[in-house]
């Protein structure tokens, strides 16, 4: 009978094999699109084998909405100020666009339906935001406004990239409007970010979406 000790580990090695997963199912969908996030691409890219794939996601199906559902949290995460390995955090979004439009747009467009407060990016970028503003004791646009605008420019991202067609003019485009993305924020909406003190990376979402 195993131990407690060796279960936990057990628990979190399984937890750390879905995440690894899940991350490469979202390199191959920036990478070839939705039909590219094949369970035999997957378990090459994580170098772990389609049987491992198959234990932790039962079907293909179960696969993409996991990966769908992965995408979501790591975008309202930097949504909520936890920026994690991300180092430029605006050029994010510009960055999925480039590699693959139709990633960033599949995101975006499940923000239009229902309320925006029941999607977890939408409501992390609130949530951070009203929270930066009561810490900060400024007057500023309301949370949600802020919001709205940050995740506005990944539509905006995602419409000025997809004009270009080689893959090095689409990577040039994003680096270009990533730099636009933090002007207009810093300048506009983000009022203490020419203060002294230095804009935190997280500022870039509302925020993901993400």
């Amino acid at each position: 009978m195993a131990s407690k000790p060796a279960e936990r580990r057990s628990r979190q090695n399984g937890r750390k094999t879905r995440q690894r997963l899940l991350a490469a199912a979202i390199a191959l969908w920036a990478e070839r699109g939705s039909l590219g996030v094949t369970v035999s691409a997957v378990a090459e890219r994580a170098g772990t084998t389609r049987r491992t794939v198959y234990h932790h996601f039962s079907t293909h199906e179960a696969l993409i909405t996991a990966a769908t559902e992965y995408l979501d949290a790591e975008l309202a995460s930097l949504a909520s100020g936890e920026h994690g390995p991300y180092t430029d955090p605006y050029s994010l979004v510009p960055g999925l666009a480039a590699e693959n439009p139709e990633l960033v747009r599949s995101v975006l467009s499940r923000m239009l339906i229902g309320d925006p407060m029941d999607n977890p990016i939408f409501a992390s970028g609130v949530h951070f935001w009203a929270a930066d503003i009561s810490a900060q004791g400024q007057e500023r646009s309301p949370p949600e406004h802020i919001t709205a605008v940050a995740i506005g420019m990944w539509y905006a991202a995602n419409l000025v990239i997809s004009t270009k067609t080689k893959p090095a003019e689409r990577r040039r485009e994003a680096e270009r409007f990533a730099g636009t993305y933090k002007r207009i924020m810093e300048a506009t909406l983000l009022p203490h970010a020419g203060e002294d003190q230095e804009l935190p990376k997280e500022a870039w979402t509302n925020s993901a979406a993400k």
